[in-house]
């Protein structure tokens, strides 16, 4: 609420003890959300993915996919523009984000590449090193 729209009333008495009250006033011009997200990070398979869609204007908006279609596993929480999921499938899909609130709307094209799973070497997996006996110090380590 900007200064301009605050009114206020000030009451005195003759002992000069004084209250003062304000009010806001609603009803000012309301802001279309401008969405300033222009890119989205890649993801990989299986793996959490959790990225915010931000726009400018006035709450609440509502988030969609407007055209196009987001990444297998993934979905757009459309109170908070958060796209999140665990991808299933190695893609890149295109498609068209839309914010809306009560005094408009605004689109932006984004994309999400979702690669192959990562593999990393892990003790007990299905790596090279699995079952390898190493000695630390004087110990046996399997």
């Amino acid at each position: 609420m900007a200064a301009s729209d605050v009114i206020s009333l000030g009451i005195g008495s003759p002992a000069g003890v004084r209250a003062f009250i304000l009010f806001g006033l609603t009803g000012g011009t309301a802001v279309a959300p401008t969405i300033t997200t222009t890119t989205l990070a890649a993801g990989n398979v299986g793996s959490y993915y959790s990225r915010t869609v931000v726009a400018t204007g006035d709450t609440p908006i509502t988030w969609t996919v407007d055209s196009g279609v987001l990444p297998d596993g993934l979905t757009i929480n459309s109170g908070t523009g958060v796209i999140s999921g665990t991808p299933t499938t190695e893609e890149t899909q295109a498609f068209t984000i839309k914010a809306e609130n009560a005094a408009g709307s605004d689109t932006q094209a984004l994309s999400i590449t979702i690669a192959a799973a990562t593999s990393g070497v892990g003790i007990g997996g299905s790596s090279a090193i699995a079952g390898m006996i190493c000695r630390v110090g004087g110990l046996m380590v399997h």
